[in-house]
């Protein structure tokens, strides 16, 4: 590669917050949290799911990158970028040059691929209920009126002390996912399930109409399509 070209592409990429830290993926520092099952004595992963997907990365400053391989990090809240020689490593992505991302699982013939996006999301964003800046998954389809958190963390089964619970060796991913509803004042409201009563209660004036909604609508509450439709209502009708 022409000297000149490789300075510039760098160049490119860091002024994008891509090629600031590069990490090992597969052991190294990420010490036993292994990627892709990697460790056999870790069930689950703290990854999104298991290998890279394809996705884009769009910037605060509204720039958008190309298609690339990328991957996060559910445990330490991280962006990665697939490295281009070694499927085993990945480069961080500043958080702060990041404004939200789509990432796709591509499936089988039988189940298709399905795509993501996850937005980023600051406590002021929260009224003071959250502490750090995260990534969200977008739960609407056009708008971030709904959002998911899902953290993972990593539990040893051996330390469980619940009662006749058969200890095993292995340590496991679990997964939280905690619900946010921006309201009427631009702020979102948590609620540990996605349903009406998240909905009602980040809008609590319109508990009656949300409820006739739903029912009339009969809202799927997986399908980013009906939720945005139901919090335009909602906006429509305050």
């Amino acid at each position: 590669m022409n000297r000149n070209v490789f300075f510039f592409i760098l160049f490119f990429a860091c002024q994008l917050g891509i090629g600031q830290q590069l990490v090992l993926i597969d052991g190294g520092n990420q010490g036993k949290y292994g990627f892709m099952g990697g460790d056999s004595s870790i069930k689950g992963t703290k990854y999104y799911f298991n290998g890279w997907g394809a996705g884009k990365i769009t910037f605060s400053d509204q720039t958008t990158s190309k298609p690339m391989l990328i991957q996060v990090d559910l445990e330490l809240n991280n962006l990665l970028v697939k490295d281009d020689q070694d499927d085993t490593k990945g480069t961080i992505v500043n958080m702060n040059t990041v404004e939200k991302f789509t990432l796709t699982q591509v499936g089988d013939k039988t189940n298709g691929s399905t795509t993501d996006t996850f937005v980023k999301k600051s406590p002021s964003d929260f009224g003071g209920s959250v502490k750090e800046t995260k990534y969200y998954r977008q739960r609407t389809k056009d708008t971030d009126y709904v959002i998911e958190e899902i953290s993972k963390r990593l539990h040893d089964n051996a330390t469980d002390t619940t009662n006749n619970f058969d200890k095993k060796s292995y340590e496991e991913y679990r997964t939280k996912n905690t619900f946010y509803v921006k309201g009427p004042e631009g702020k979102y409201i948590e609620s540990s399930n996605l349903g009406e009563r998240a909905i009602a209660k980040a809008y609590p004036d319109l508990k009656k109409e949300i409820k006739n909604y739903v029912k009339a609508n009969n809202i799927d509450f997986d399908n980013p399509t009906q939720l945005d439709a139901l919090i335009s209502f909602c906006l429509m009708t305050k």
